[in-house]
């Protein structure tokens, strides 16, 4: 199981918000890839390259969005952010204390 910050389900909504405004189909599509990306961090949670010690980024397919994640001293995992990889690189760096 995945927990996630409120921050970062603010940004899950604030994105399905964005593309309902163009089509229910494509907010679908998105939550859909979303989901997916849960997944399979879930299953792989080493699978993508670290970006920060602990931190692990996994790049959504067909939207320009990565699943920020890390592993909490607990050993449970905790998504970060959503972020959209061409706004503010980094943003969420104040999070990463949350881990402790």
């Amino acid at each position: 199981m995945i927990a996630s910050l409120a921050a970062a389900d603010a940004e899950v909504e604030e994105a399905l918000d964005w593309y309902k405004k163009i089509s229910t189909a494509l907010a679908q599509s998105f939550y859909e890839e979303f989901a997916a990306a849960i997944a399979w961090i879930q299953s792989y949670p080493d699978a993508w390259h670290p970006i920060m010690p602990n931190i692990r980024a996994k790049r959504l397919t067909r939207f320009p969005y990565s699943v920020i994640y890390g592993k909490a001293n607990n050993g449970k995992l905790l998504m970060l952010a959503l972020a959209h990889q061409s706004r503010k690189p980094h943003y969420w760096n104040n999070r990463v204390r949350s881990l402790s």
